[in-house]
């Protein structure tokens, strides 16, 4: 069996793989000892090879997991390892396979790498993690309140939004944290839901106009006018006044004005 586990949104890629993990653990091998990773940016295709196929006839199955295989270095891997899969399919079917790449499906590839990735996106149980829309991210995030016995108000939720971003790291790591200061403030009884106010988001949730400025320039630079709007949107939304926010604008502008002065002048630093 073939599992291919991809995209750009790092975070659900990786619970999706812990999950497969567990799955393993608890229904094949406790032990653990059944379960190989492999670095696939440092490993020779003979070691990949190696972790796929049955040690023996009488072998126990096996986990292999291939990590990040296309930021590998060899341009001999992807093709070698397309015809080891391939070639030895039906040697490998008894065991499970998992390749866990953080590139998106319309990422440009060189044409071996290519043809790796399509053969793999191509597997019954191939699953991409797109980044997550501002709409898809607070339905996400709805979703991990309630999983927890918790829930959040709209304009709560429209506000923890505006600071993470579609950034699912940091936006489990706020739900987190949220839900564990107000269920020890509650010292609820067993079975109450807590609910989580706007005033919870802003005494915890931290904003993050930097990184959102850096968004945003590189937006206005590629003209990406709908991107731009979205986010000076989440800016304004999280308490930044207008006049504040073309401030940071003209600062982060003439910042990048005086690096390419520095740059044109060969200056190292």
């Amino acid at each position: 069996m073939i599992i291919h586990i991809f995209g750009e949104d790092a975070y659900r890629g990786k619970r999706k793989l812990e999950e497969l993990k567990k799955k393993f653990l608890r229904e094949v091998d406790p032990s653990g000892n059944s379960i190989i990773d492999i670095d696939g940016e440092k490993a020779s295709l003979n070691e990949i090879g190696e972790a796929i196929r049955p040690q023996t006839l009488f072998s126990r199955k096996t986990m292999a997991i291939i990590s990040n295989v296309f930021e590998s270095k060899d341009p001999a891997l992807f093709k070698g390892l397309l015809d080891v899969i391939e070639g030895g399919s039906g040697s490998i079917s008894d065991n499970i396979i998992v390749f866990y790449n953080q590139i998106s499906g319309g990422e440009r590839l060189t044409k071996d790498k290519a043809a790796l990735f399509k053969y793999l996106s191509s597997q019954k149980f191939s699953q991409e993690f797109k980044l997550l829309s501002p709409t898809d991210a607070a339905n996400w995030a709805i979703a991990e309140f309630e999983n927890n016995r918790a829930r959040i108000r709209t304009d709560a939720l429209r506000q923890l939004i505006s600071i993470t971003g579609n950034d699912t790291w940091r936006l489990s790591n706020e739900i987190t944290k949220l839900i564990s200061y107000k269920t020890g403030k509650q010292e609820s009884e067993q079975g109450e839901i807590s609910i989580i106010t706007s005033d919870d988001v802003r005494l915890l949730v931290s904003g993050h106009i930097e990184i959102s400025i850096f968004g945003l320039t590189d937006a206005i630079g590629n003209k990406n006018k709908a991107l731009a709007q979205n986010l000076m949107e989440q800016m304004l939304e999280s308490g930044l006044s207008e006049i504040q926010l073309l401030a940071v604008i003209i600062k982060q502008f003439k910042s990048l004005a005086m690096i390419r002065q520095a740059l044109d002048l060969c200056y190292s630093s």
